[in-house]
């Protein structure tokens, strides 16, 4: 279930100039409860701190990424801070 989600979410980021940005907005809106749900229900396990830190993605690329979803988000790219009522 977990790896069909990242994937999926994977997809929906890599492909994001597919679709118009509010479009594309409501698709990750309809996933992103999918991913975290998936996330919850893994197994814990023990981590393998062996290759913790070890990188996948370069600084210059992931810079570009966040530009990219920030520039495509527009006025959508926030989010507002709600305290914990109790």
């Amino acid at each position: 279930m977990y790896r069909e989600a990242a994937v999926a979410f994977c997809a929906l980021v890599e492909n994001r100039d597919s679709h118009p940005a509010l479009e594309w907005l409501k698709s990750v809106h309809l996933l992103l409860p999918c991913l975290y749900a998936a996330t919850l229900a893994l197994p814990r396990v023990v981590p393998d701190t062996e290759n913790a830190g070890e990188r996948t993605i370069t600084h210059d690329d992931w810079q570009a990424l966040y530009t990219d979803l920030t520039d495509r988000l527009g006025r959508w790219d926030s989010y507002f801070d709600v305290s914990d009522p109790y």
